[in-house]
């Protein structure tokens, strides 16, 4: 299946936050009409404010590739810096981890907000210890409805031992709590 990894312009990401992450694709989409068959144009699109990049600096088939995975909602950056990031996420209504959470009234559950954090924590923080070793403080405090549009934001402690996340949206925080890692093989 192919697949596309775009990193839009400034601009592109005004229009994109004005006419939605549809509407913005279809006439891209459309422009492949009439240079591919339908059966081999793209069918997955990933919009990212920067492509991945391993320790060499060099982007890997492999971090293309997990940009695709169904859990890992649409996301942009919006500001990185050494120990904090904050990105801006569509809740897409697709999304596999309202599956069945619950049926005719979907709300994202906290373990897929959990795993968010860790994912782009990860991410964003190359120094983050590899063993997950236990939760503080964590808060549900509103649900978040298939369709949202939230904030991440990421903390991160020197020692990449702690990881303080909020999501919050228009309506107010939804979650936080402090995530704790540790080396491998180390006592949580």
């Amino acid at each position: 299946e192919l697949g596309v990894v775009l990193v839009p312009t400034a601009a592109a990401w005004e229009a994109i936050e004005t006419q939605g992450r549809t509407a913005w694709l279809a006439p891209r989409k459309r422009a492949l009409e009439p240079l591919l068959e339908a059966t081999v144009r793209p069918r997955r699109w990933r919009l990212v404010s920067e492509l991945p990049v391993n320790a060499q600096g060099k982007t890997t088939q492999i971090a293309l590739a997990a940009l695709f995975d169904p859990m890992r909602p649409s996301a942009r950056l919006l500001q990185r810096e050494a120990q904090r990031a904050c990105w801006a996420i569509e809740v897409e209504a697709r999304h596999p981890g309202f599956d069945g959470h619950f049926p005719g009234h979907p709300v994202l559950p906290g373990v897929v907000q959990l795993d968010w954090a860790e994912r782009f924590g990860r991410e964003a923080f190359a120094h983050l210890l590899p063993a997950f070793a236990g939760l503080d403080q964590l808060k549900f405090q509103q649900v978040i409805p298939p369709g949202a549009r939230v904030e991440l934001e990421l903390q991160c402690d020197e020692a990449g031992r702690e990881l303080r996340f909020v999501l919050r949206s228009a309506r107010g925080p939804h979650a936080s709590g402090k995530l704790r890692f540790a080396a491998a093989g180390e006592g949580a």
